[in-house]
């Protein structure tokens, strides 16, 4: 499984979503479709940083999320990918 299989994998399960994410969607709006009321930021996006950060060694934290640079799951691939 490549990064790009991976990290998708990652967002699924964080989301609790049936199907794989779509690269250009928003991880904001997939947490808040899947997991009301909870906020994203910062709990949230520090939880899908922590899961990355484990899997790949990045340095990832919440601030680096919406309203940071990583807003969709391709912006996290590049993340990751680029770390």
């Amino acid at each position: 499984m490549g990064i790009s299989d991976t990290v998708i994998q990652i967002v699924k399960q964080w989301a609790s979503m049936g199907r794989d994410p779509l690269g250009t969607e928003s991880l904001k709006v997939l947490w808040a479709a899947s997991n009301p009321p909870g906020p994203f930021q910062p709990d949230a996006a520090q939880d899908l940083a922590d899961q990355i950060n484990k899997k790949f060694g990045t340095s990832l934290k919440a601030a680096d999320f919406d309203p940071g640079s990583i807003k969709t799951v391709n912006n996290l691939i590049k993340a990751v990918t680029q770390g």
